[in-house]
């Protein structure tokens, strides 16, 4: 019974780390934001999100889109779109996970090791939710599952274009921006599975208790 009991459950995390420390804000614009990384292992992406800086909701619904390529990040070069041209849009009251809304996506994406991901959102000058901007080095942002890149903005001149393009406003920058998340499911004792463990661990006492009397 303990043994069945200690099925994991499995709870949503961010693909990336998120420091805690000062930051600035972002000023909005009509453009693409978003950064490059890529994964240690093969990874399953569950849902997508758009940061909620005050989990007040967000002031409109947000594209968030994901691509790869074999030879990295090329400005203006063809990528496969992994969420589909017009990417997925994450409603303005979506589900609240940590700071992020996000959208559940329907059928799981599962991430390579060795590819180039580039992760974004439309940004539009109409927003009023800041955007987080944390100017560090890249490997502050790693972990177990990933290896983050650089930091990008594509200037589009209309919130409605969505792609990755040559454009003179576009550039790379060190940094991590919030903005779109990618969140994967890992496994987490649940409370069923706490409880077997502490009741084995009292039942095993008490066996060598009653061991040692005989």
């Amino acid at each position: 019974m303990a043994l069945l009991a200690m099925r994991p459950a499995t709870a949503a995390v961010t693909l990336f780390n998120v420091p805690s420390h000062t930051t600035s804000f972002e000023a909005h614009g009509d453009g693409m934001v978003g950064f490059t990384f890529q994964v240690l292992t093969t990874v399953t992406v569950t849902s997508v999100g758009w940061y909620d800086h005050d989990a007040d909701g967000l002031s409109q619904a947000y594209q968030v889109g994901l691509w790869s390529s074999s030879t990295g990040f090329q400005p203006g070069q063809p990528v496969e779109a992994l969420l589909g041209t017009s990417g997925v849009t994450i409603p303005a009251a979506g589900t609240l996970e940590g700071s992020w809304r996000v959208l559940e996506l329907s059928t799981a994406l599962v991430l390579q090791p060795g590819v180039s991901y580039q992760l974004a959102g439309l940004d539009s000058a109409a927003s009023t939710d800041p955007i987080r901007y944390i100017s560090q080095v890249a490997d502050e942002y790693s972990n177990e599952f990933t290896s983050v890149g650089q930091f990008f903005y594509h200037a589009t001149g209309t919130p409605s274009e969505f792609g990755v393009t040559t454009n003179d406003r576009f550039y790379l920058a060190s940094g991590f921006q919030l903005g779109p998340m990618l969140f994967t499911n890992v496994p987490e004792p649940s409370s069923c599975a706490l409880a077997a463990i502490g009741l084995t661990a009292v039942l095993l006492r008490n066996r060598q208790q009653s061991v040692i009397r005989r």
